[in-house]
């Protein structure tokens, strides 16, 4: 009776039943703001990073996904020796855009990625000094990302995955002169992808 199922599916146009047309990758890993000055650095940050993949296209070598890659760090803190600044920063990034994977039917698939859309800055309430904070609580702005990583088959549905990505945006509030006007991270993960 199951067989039966399947050849009916087959025959109403299921040919891409078994295709996985859709992913989800689940990483960890660590993001580091550049610094804006010598004086004003960041630490590295714990960061998770979700993403859902949708195929498009698909080609003998390659395959061509929509995107939307979403990472939140909870922490960054601000080392500096201007008691001004803001003491540190939660950053949650949603950049949806393109991801080209090469081999996408391979053991081993790598791809690049690139896109744009949104930075949140959550800003502490307190400065280095221990004073109130005078920057905004919040603050929204334009981000992109580009980037590239590689999928390795474990089993059918699951690949071990790798990643590094750059993201630009504007500023955070960091209650202090910095240089620029642009805030870019660099992202480091990995973790596993589940297609469906």
């Amino acid at each position: 009776m199951k067989l039966f199922f399947v050849f009916l599916l087959a025959a109403m146009g299921g040919q891409d039943l078994f295709a996985q047309r859709s992913e989800v990758g689940l990483l960890l890993g660590v993001s580091a703001p550049r610094a804006r000055t010598p004086e004003l650095r960041f630490t590295r940050g714990t960061t998770l990073s979700a993403n859902y993949g949708l195929r498009l296209r698909e080609w003998k070598t390659a395959a061509l996904y929509f995107e939307a890659p979403f990472l939140a760090t909870p922490q960054h803190r601000i080392e500096s020796g201007a008691g001004e600044a803001t003491r540190d920063i939660a950053t949650i990034y949603l950049t949806p855009g393109l991801r080209l994977k090469f081999a996408p039917k391979g053991r081993i698939s790598p791809y690049v990625a690139g896109g744009g859309g949104w930075a949140l800055f959550e800003q502490s309430t307190l400065r280095l000094d221990g004073r109130a904070n005078e920057a905004p609580r919040t603050l929204s702005r334009g981000a992109m990302d580009i980037g590239g990583g590689v999928d390795v088959r474990v089993w059918r549905f699951l690949r071990a995955r790798g990643e590094v990505r750059s993201f630009v945006s504007g500023n955070a509030g960091l209650n202090t002169p910095v240089r620029g006007s642009r805030q870019q991270t660099i992202f480091v993960g990995g973790g596993l992808a589940f297609g469906f």
